[in-house]
């Protein structure tokens, strides 16, 4: 049985760029342009574009931040109100402390009460680190609002196709 809820994105939204940045006692610093494409299969695939250079040292952290970018995106994605704040995006002490913890390998139930049908490709197309600020948290938190944005993009989920039908706005 196919489901009848309308898919995110429902066209490609390219170009979402967002810059993540707070400066207090645990700094964040984290930039990215992400592309979401849609898919014909129902799922979420991640990708990083081939040839992407970022200037940081140690470079070995890289693929962790963009990883941490892939998570953000998927776990909002599965969320059931993907514009909700994030437990992670507050203010708190160590790390431990800032993590969210809705993992879907948790079983927190985050899986359940979409109002959309998650189809997307999302490719990593620029991403900025800087060797204060940059870790795996704040690049986890711009995935959440590279979600956030594309959202907007559509007019939110109901922009999806709501109960009123109506497409959205498209803005690329």
């Amino acid at each position: 049985m196919t489901s009848a809820l309308p898919r995110f994105p429902p066209y490609p939204i390219r170009g979402v760029h967002v810059l993540h940045r707070k400066q207090n006692c645990a700094p964040h610093f984290a930039e990215i342009e992400v592309d979401f494409e849609p898919t014909e299969a129902e799922g979420f695939i991640f990708e990083v574009a081939e040839g992407l250079r970022v200037e940081y040292e140690p470079a070995e952290d890289l693929p962790r931040f963009f990883a941490a970018v892939g998570a953000g995106i998927e776990e909002l994605l599965n969320s059931p109100e993907p514009d909700s704040r994030h437990e992670s995006e507050r203010d708190c002490g160590d790390e431990s402390e800032r993590d969210c913890g809705h993992r879907a390998e948790q079983g927190c139930g985050h899986q359940s009460g979409r109002a959309y049908v998650i189809a997307t490709r999302v490719v990593l197309r620029r991403a900025r680190a800087d060797t204060f600020g940059s870790h795996e948290l704040a690049f986890k938190v711009a995935g959440y609002l590279a979600v956030r944005k594309a959202m907007e993009r559509v007019g939110g989920p109901a922009g999806l196709g709501g109960a009123s039908g109506e497409q959205g706005r498209a803005v690329l």
